[in-house]
């Protein structure tokens, strides 16, 4: 019914197209079809229930229920077990094996209610979920597929391209008339809330389908469970379970849909999910003691199935009951609804076919039920149980086939009846039906692309693909037999193809990841599917990876003769290691012998193991010195061992390999899961306490009354957990707890490796874990016993005390409790147990690469598969971003070669890449911020990298010896480079840096760089435009041209396009000169590489399905071509035209095709496909299994002259010689009954055709037009086969053996038509003698006389005789020394000329004369002091040029301030106050006084100078060179506290800086700083003769001292001594010696910084948020400043700092706010406390 309705939906949408009109105006179309479907069912002639309901055959149910009903022996023994196991009271718990019959038909209803007609009549399924999902996701495909059709238009989208598609309110408004067309107006609300959600077409019409689905599952179902809950006559426990399920289901499917209409669930598969488990949960809390079961599979079954246990005949029986009691309340719910009188409401007529459909589902279910009790009475004894059961075994399984007959009989009436109705309905309302239905077929092409893609698969997911196409592919009219479908895979990692046990090909989800598949019809290729796999969390039941551990025997001899030969060392094993101790020792025992052989331990007894790693795969080497006793206290004798019978001898070396473990989940709470196999054999303990209970005195022991006491956790937590897991994997194992109810200990106790807990047992049945076990190779070899393969296995108790109740599986399956003997048994296995994290069950793997989901939204990546090449981890994987990389995943990678990170990664572990020596390409995120240490070391194959723009910091040791890396691009976000960065990069050239050389320059480089610095830095690089070009070739793949190379890639995944010849992208394309497609492109299209005349290679990945027509026609110069294993479809004339083509060679696994000497067939040679143009042999036999040539088999194959085909061939196809113009003569057998079009054409020189048969049979053959060259040739009729002596040579010889010079040879040719070989010797050509030229002897080398050999073998026919040596005869010549050159002697052999140099002489160095330097004055330059040598006058060290100084006059100067004397012509006096009157003194006696000196008059002072000389009492030089210091300082000459101490460079007490300090002028900062010292740094003050060095602690009351005087060249200083973890201040004065004084002349700020070893540290540079601003005169500009810290907080003792270098352009203030003052430009210097600074250049406009 719903397949109708949807069709109807369909044809709606059409003609609204098609049309014109409205779609509103056919809102209640659906519905009428509904009303009209309902009418017909009901009707009192020919309704549903006349034909159906009441008639013999309608129920097989209750013919069988009536039978065991009326059987007395059968209600005896239902009687029995019923009394104690159906209860009435309601204080009972179904976990006491009790139950109320309301709880089955609350099972069953839960069972039956959810399946439709579709999924009942078309398939049966294995749980509820699974068909009801099958129901819902046809119906929600069908609306999904016809919806984006009316959205989109009639194109075919993505996925992807849906995403991109807004959601318009014209889309809106159809998504909401789609509402209404399915029948459930009532909800239009909630269909406006979630568009109100959603923004984008696919989203909302997933979301709007969801809903619809969900909705439509529960329609009409709530008032048929209510009418059948009021129904007094049906059985009061159906009355009351109908009550309870439609509540359970109704509150399911309501909560569900609300969750999808707010938007909180997305997905069919997971809202059915999520809509289960509420109903399942709900019906289990109905039942008391239901929430405490749980199953691997929701599903009524399996709570029936746990009612009953093992009684199945009994629980057939009230299945049975259940199944009719159903059946007649559903009738009366039909009866009830029919409504004659007044008509039909919409909701009646709803109401009524739910009601209808869920009769066809209990008549259904009733044939299963039957079916079921059938095949469980045939395997019982339920013969002797009744009195009416007659039949056999056989007759019961003929009954049960008799019975899936009228199943189906009754299943294509129902079909039938409903396509009757239909056809009413279109006949009256539908006139154009047929014509529109042929309208959608062209309109709308459902194809598996349009659906699997809108339908979510998840890991561990399977299914038929005949239910795919039945459902997918073809809704409407899909009538083609879907057994001539194949299938395969692109990536079997992914997705395999396999077949189930009915032998039809289903699909397995192994892993998450993309991708194709390719579907074939009847030979043909009709589809390919791009899947993409999700993953879904671990549950019951499903089977993890994790560890490793011997198990197969390698039985291969290639493998073992390696494994032999690698050398290792053996390790022993002890059989007894336990931990019972042996207390007492009695010497009178009658088996002292097997004592003696317990106690006397030796090597012998151990046995022996290696471990060894061999191709990347590890191995065991076992070597058994004795064999391993049944029993403990056994002596290792070989009548007491499991190891022979096993067939695993002494004194022999045994290799397994280590091999997957893999583990089944049984309880997914504690997540705990139990090994598949039977991994090894061990005892639970070694010795037992009650020896002579054997008859054997041994001494007593002591036992292992606890579990963690015993040998087998010994094992287990030791060699065991050691062996199998590694590091990595050992993070994912928890620790159990192994405490129990009756434990006396106090303190937890836990193991992370044990056995299973019988408290479990129960689990096993639901997680469908097997009782028999197999055990491995390994276990056998160990001593486990084994009974028909299968062995027994230790299970443990919740017990603690003596022998601790031990219980086992035994082979068959059943639990034993184990007694004393069994205790010290080394032939039970073990299958262990683990419990695994919450992180290992969040990981999941998608192309080769392990992710952990962190979030629902994001996930970080763990690790990947090391033997893949190239490794893409994108943006996002199922919705959720890729953020980060847990650990240095790639490290040590030897098979790594490309790598690409996803932009959603803002951070990369240090040494990730480090030690991928094959690493080639890498593509960084954009988001990364840094490159940690090591990233790239010892990457020696990486030759450049692109490094993103948002990187600030390469970090030390990055590409550390990556000694092939040639380029690297840096972006100028880069701020520092660490040390060794680019250490050992001695292939590094070229640096192409986004920057300025100015930014360059201010990256903070670390040490032993000089790869780095020694490069060729390209600044201000701008990537150039790419030399490829790309493009579109298919849906989904791309290609990329490098036209320097000449490489063309294709990638992607599905098909390439076809293409008409000119249109392809690559026709005639002359720079394609190789083509790689990489893995998942399926196929190549049609004339996809037509007339790529340079194209030379091709390399096809094993994805390839199928090659188009002629796709790689006209390559001339193609060679050779490989086939891969999947290709199924080689169109013709793929190759036609390659003219240089001489093999075509195929994988030897192709299943469709083969290769004979290049020659392309079938995989049959039955047809030949293409012989290749280029091939050189003039003449060809065709194989004589070839029935038919392909189309253009031949096709231009200009060197053949002469072909022969077989009397096998009935058919020449189409063209097959096409323009083989050289074809002269060809053998037809009389055989060929048809010759096709062109068969011939353009064989021009064909003259002769050699016919086996008669001329009237040549006559009959069918020649198609086309074929001129043949008819116009000469027939040569019956023609004569070849006999034993004669035969027709056609071909040449061919050397089989080449003769030697002392060797025949041998020589073949073949009978071109019967295949027969003729064979020929051919005479050994004797030697062709030369001589082999001798040489002299020398006086190093002997010489060798002439010989003579063979010149074309090469064998010596006169050997060579050797001629001695002849001696050295040295002459000498002196050469001496010079000031540089080193003096020597030359000695010179007279016989040979050899040369040698020795008696080395040193250099005698320079003679060195010092050249004066000369000063300049104010008008002439000057030179620096020089030095050359007096012997050779090179000069050595040269004097430079000094510019003259120029005269000075600042601030109205009177004279230069040089102290030339000459006078300022601008100079103008400052006026003088009058003179104020002074007291006159008492005169002194005056001195005699003495001659005075004459000196040269000197210009008169400023009235600054003046001031200066008279305060401090200088002379005027020192005043005036004083005088310029203050004024360049700003700092008033009256103000004589300040200028004396400036004067004297003795600092101010505190931190702060005194006036005159310019840290323009003089910068120091401080450099190294260790625990105990200070290096101190400064710039070069001009004509500064010294530097005074003041240092202190720092703090206000520290005064300063000074730390040293240094001289004018020398601009740092090391303070030492210090404590650690302490700050300290410095200042630095520079000054200049005038008349014996330090007269200073600039000043610095005072600079603090604190020694390692404390909590503080100091800034290791300033950032500032601009280098450089214009502004107008009178605006501000602010500067904002921080310290980048080095790596711990900085106390501060000052705030950044700022000062201009020229104040009368632009001022600053504390704060750093500039403002410009007048047009000119300045610089602000902005600096840290520890003198660290960074510039800000301003323009003042």
């Amino acid at each position: 019914m719903k397949k109708i309705v949807s069709l109807i939906l369909s044809l709606v949408m059409l003609m609204s197209i098609t049309s014109g009109l409205n779609l509103t105006a056919y809102a209640d179309d659906v519905n009428h079809y509904l009303d009209f479907q309902a009418e017909i069912y009901s009707s009192e002639t020919a309704g549903f229930d006349n034909i159906f309901v009441g008639t013999d055959s309608s129920s097989f149910s209750r013919t069988l229920y009536n039978n065991l009903k009326n059987d007395k022996k059968f209600q005896v023994t239902l009687a029995a077990w019923s009394s104690t196991h159906i209860v009435d009271d309601a204080t009972y718990t179904i976990e006491n094996n009790v139950f109320k019959k309301k709880d089955l038909y609350d099972a069953i209803l839960f069972d039956m209610i959810d399946s439709t007609d579709e999924s009942t009549l078309c398939q049966q399924y294995q749980n509820e979920f699974e068909k009801l999902y099958k129901m819902v996701k046809n119906e929600r495909s069908s609306y999904v597929i016809k919806t984006t059709d009316m959205i989109l238009g009639k194109e075919k989208y993505t996925v992807e391209q849906l995403k991109t598609t807004d959601l318009s309110e014209d889309a809106k408004d159809l998504l909401l008339n789609g509402t209404k067309y399915a029948g459930v107006t009532s909800v239009i609300s909630e269909v406006n809330k979630i568009l109100g959600n959603v923004k984008n077409a696919y989203d909302a019409i997933n979301a709007v389908a969801d809903y619809l689905a969900i909705k439509d599952v529960d329609c009409g179902t709530s008032e048929i469970l209510n009418e059948i809950a009021s129904d007094s006559q049906s059985p009061i426990e159906l009355r009351y379970s109908a009550a309870e399920i439609s509540d359970c289901m109704a509150g399911a499917y309501g909560k569900t849909a609300a969750l999808i209409a707010e938007g909180s669930i997305s997905g069919i598969e997971f809202a059915l999910n999520k809509a289960i488990n509420y109903a399942w949960d709900s019906v289990l809390a109905c039942i008391p003691g239901g929430t405490a079961i749980s199953f691997g599979a929701k599903t009524g079954r399996m709570l029936v199935n746990y009612f009953f246990k093992t009684e199945t005949v009994i629980q057939g029986y009230y299945q049975l009951e259940a199944a009719v009691n159903i059946e007649d309340a559903i009738i009366r719910v039909m009866q009830n609804k029919k409504n004659t009188d007044t008509g039909y409401t919409n909701i009646d007529s709803a109401v009524y076919m739910k009601s209808v459909d869920m009769y066809k589902d209990i008549i259904l279910l009733g044939f299963d039920y039957s079916i079921e009790l059938l095949q469980n009475a045939a395997n019982s004894d339920f013969n002797t149980a009744t009195d009416f059961w007659l039949g056999n075994y056989s007759q019961c399984m003929q009954l049960i086939d008799q019975i899936q007959e009228l199943k189906q009989k009754k299943i294509d009436n129902f079909v039938k009846y409903e396509e009757i109705v239909f056809n009413k309905y279109k006949s009256l309302y539908l006139p154009n039906y047929d014509e529109l239905e042929d309208e959608i077929s062209k309109t709308v092409p459902v194809t598996a692309l349009s659906v699997t893609q809108l339908v979510d698969i998840n890991i561990g997911d399977s299914a038929y693909f005949e239910d795919c196409f039945a459902y997918n592919f073809e809704p409407y009219n899909y009538t083609e037999s879907v057994t001539n479908v194949s299938v395969t895979s692109s990536d079997s990692n992914i997705i395999s193809v396999v077949k189930g046990d009915d032998s039809k090909e289903k699909f397995v989800a192994n892993n998450a990841g993309t991708c194709t598949l390719t579907f074939t019809l009847n030979d043909n290729v009709f589809d390919n599917v791009n899947v993409e796999i999700g993953y879904k969390q671990h549950c019951i039941s499903d089977i993890i990876t994790i560890g490793s551990y011997p198990k197969t025997l390698v039985t291969d001899s290639n493998l073992l003769s390696k494994l032999n030969s690698v050398e290792f060392e053996w390790k022993s094993y002890h059989y007894y290691s336990g931990n019972g101790t042996i207390s007492t020792v009695s010497t009178s025992v009658a088996n002292q012998g097997n004592l003696t052989k317990y106690l006397s331990m030796s090597e012998s007894d151990y046995m022996k193991y290696s471990d060894v790693k061999l191709d990347g795969e590890m191995y065991r080497a076992v070597y058994f010195d004795s064999y391993r006793p049944v029993k403990t206290y056994y002596e290792s004798i070989d009548s007491k061992t499991n190891q022979i019978n096993n067939k695993y001898l002494k004194n022999k070396i045994y290799w397994f390999k280590y091999e997957p473990l893999h583990w089944k989940i049984f309880d997914n709470q504690k997540n705990l899961a139990i090994c598949e196999d039977v991994i090894d054999s061990q005892c639970y303990q070694n010795e037992i306490l009650n020896v002579s209970s054997h008859g054997i005195v041994r001494p007593s022991v002591t036992f292992a009354n606890k579990y963690l006491d015993s040998s087998l956790d010994n094992y287990l937590s030791d060699e065991f957990y050691n062996s199998a897991f590694s590091v990595d994997e050992k993070k994912y194992i928890l620790s159990q707890s192994i405490n129990s109810s009756s434990s006396t200990s106090t303190t937890p106790e836990y193991a992370k490796v044990t056995v299973l807990n019988t408290t479990y047992t129960t689990n096993l049945t639901n997680a469908s874990v097997d009782f028999s076990s197999l055990p491995t190779d390994y276990a056998k070899s160990q001593g486990v016993f084994v009974n028909n393969n299968y062995s027994n296995w230790w299970i443990r108790n919740d017990k603690e005390g003596y022998y601790a109740k031990l219980h086992y599986y035994d082979y068959n399956g059943k639990l034993v409790t184990a007694d004393d003997t069994d205790v010290t048994n080394t032939g039970i296995g073990i299958r262990p147990v683990i419990c695994f994290s919450e992180e290992f069950k969040n990981t999941f793997e998608y192309n080769h690469v392990k992710y952990l989901s962190d979030t629902s939204n994001s996930c970080y990546v763990v690790s990947c598969d090391d033997s893949v090449n190239d490794i893409v981890i994108p943006d996002t994987v199922f919705g959720m971003k890729v953020i980060g990389i847990k650990n240095e995943m790639f490290k040590n990678n030897k098979n790594l070669i490309s790598v690409s990170l996803g932009n959603n990664i803002s951070d990369i572990p240090r040494e990730i890449f480090s030690g991928c020596n094959n690493l080639k390409n890498v593509i960084l995120p954009n988001k990364l911020t840094k490159i940690p240490e090591k990233a790239f070391r010892s990457c020696n194959n990486l030759n450049n990298l692109t490094i993103p723009n948002n990187v600030n910091s390469i970090g030390n040791s990055v590409f550390y010896g990556c000694t092939k890396l040639a380029s690297i691009t840096i972006p100028n976000s880069v701020t520092s480079i660490g040390d060794n960065a680019f250490r050992s990069c001695t292939s590094l050239t070229s640096v192409y840096y986004a920057g300025t050389e100015d930014e360059w320059n201010k990256i903070t480089i670390g040490n032993d760089n000089e790869n780095l610095t020694n490069a060729t830095i390209h600044y201000n690089f701008e990537p150039k435009p790419s030399n490829k070009q790309t493009g579109s070739c298919g849906d989904n793949v791309t290609y990329s041209l490098d036209t320097e190379t000449g490489v063309l890639t294709i990638s992607g995944t599905g098909k390439m396009k076809d293409y008409s010849g000119e249109d392809s992208p690559f026709y005639q394309n002359s720079n394609i000169k190789s083509v790689i497609i990489e893995n998942r492109v399926t196929s190549i299209g049609n004339l996809a590489f037509s007339s790529c005349n340079s194209l030379i290679e091709v390399s096809l990945p094993s994805s390839i399905i199928s090659l188009g027509v002629s796709a790689f026609s006209g390559c001339e110069n193609l060679m050779s071509i490989s086939i891969p294993a999947n290709v199924a479809d080689i169109q013709s004339i793929a190759f036609a035209g390659c003219k240089k083509l001489t093999s075509i060679e195929v994988d030897s696994n192709n299943e469709n095709y083969s290769s004979i000497n290049g020659v392309l067939f079938d995989k049959n040679i039955t047809e030949l496909v293409c012989y290749p143009a280029g091939k050189n042999d003039a003449s060809y036999t065709v194989p004589n299994t070839v029935k038919s040539f392909a189309y253009g088999s031949f096709y231009d194959c200009e060197n053949l002259t002469s072909v022969t085909i077989p009397n096998s061939v009935t058919s020449i196809g189409g063209a097959s010689f096409w323009n083989c113009k050289n074809l002269k003569s060809i053998v037809i057998p009389k055989s060929v009954t048809k010759i096709d079009l062109f068969s011939f054409n353009g064989c021009e020189s064909l003259k002769d055709i050699y016919y086996t048969g008669t001329q009237d049979e040549w006559n009959n053959i069918i020649i198609g037009d086309g074929n001129i060259n043949l008819t116009n040739a000469t027939i040569h009729y019956n023609f004569v086969s070849c006999t034993e002596n004669q035969h027709n040579y056609y071909g040449e010889w061919k050397m089989i053996e080449e003769p030697t010079c002392t060797k025949v040879g041998l020589k073949q040719r073949t009978c071109s038509f019967d295949g027969y070989v003729q064979k020929e010797e051919i005479p050994a050509k004797g030697h062709t003698e030369v001589v082999i030229n001798g040489y002299a002897a020398t006086c190093e080398k002997s010489g060798l006389t002439d010989g003579k050999k063979c010149f074309v073998c090469g064998e010596v026919l006169e050997a060579q005789k050797e001629i001695a040596k002849l001696d050295h005869s040295y002459t000498k010549t002196v050469v001496e020394p010079t000031c540089t050159e080193q003096g020597y002697t030359i000695y010179k052999c007279k016989n040979c000329g050899d040369t040698y140099k020795d008696d080395y002489v040193k250099a005698l160095g320079h003679t060195e004369v010092i050249d004066k330097a000369v000063a300049p004055t104010c008008t002439q330059s000057g030179l620096t002091e020089g030095k050359h040598c007096s012997v050779c006058n090179e000069v050595l060290v040269k004097q430079e040029k000094i510019d003259a100084l120029g005269h000075k006059f600042p601030n109205n100067a009177q004279f230069c301030l040089n102290g030339c004397g000459t006078a300022n012509p601008n100079y103008v006096a400052p006026s003088q106050p009058a003179p104020n009157p002074t007291p006159s003194t008492p005169s002194t006696p005056s001195t005699p006084s003495t001659p005075a000196t004459p000196v040269p008059s000197a210009p008169p002072l400023t009235p600054g100078e003046s001031t200066i000389a008279n305060n401090y009492g200088v002379d005027s030089a020192t005043a005036k060179l004083i005088y310029i210091y203050l004024t360049q300082n700003n700092i008033s000459s009256e103000t004589s506290s300040l200028t004396e101490k400036v004067m004297t460079g003795t600092p101010v007490k505190g931190d702060g800086d005194y006036k005159g300090s310019n840290f323009g002028l003089l910068k120091a900062k401080t450099t190294k700083i260790t625990k105990n010292s200070v290096t101190v740094k400064w710039n070069k003050v001009k004509n500064a003769d010294g530097y005074i060095v003041y240092g202190a602690k720092c703090g206000a009351k520290s005064k300063y001292k000074v730390l040293k005087v240094v001289s004018g060249k020398t601009t740092s200083y090391t303070q030492k001594k210090l404590k650690k973890g302490t700050y300290y201040k410095y200042n630095i004065v520079a000054f200049k010696n005038i008349n014996g004084a330090k007269v200073t002349t600039a000043v610095s700020k005072k600079i603090h910084a604190t020694t390692l070893g404390g909590k503080y540290g100091v800034a290791k540079a300033v950032k500032v948020n601009k280098t450089k601003a214009t502004i107008k005169k009178g605006k501000t500009f602010k500067i904002k400043a921080s310290e980048i810290k080095k790596d711990k907080k900085i106390r501060r003792h000052r705030a950044i700092c700022y000062e201009s270098s020229n104040t009368a352009v632009a001022t600053v203030n504390a704060k750093g706010k500039v403002k410009g003052v007048k047009k000119g430009k300045c610089t602000i210097y902005v600096y840290a406390q520890n003198g660290v600074y960074k510039t800000v250049n301003i323009k003042v406009k």
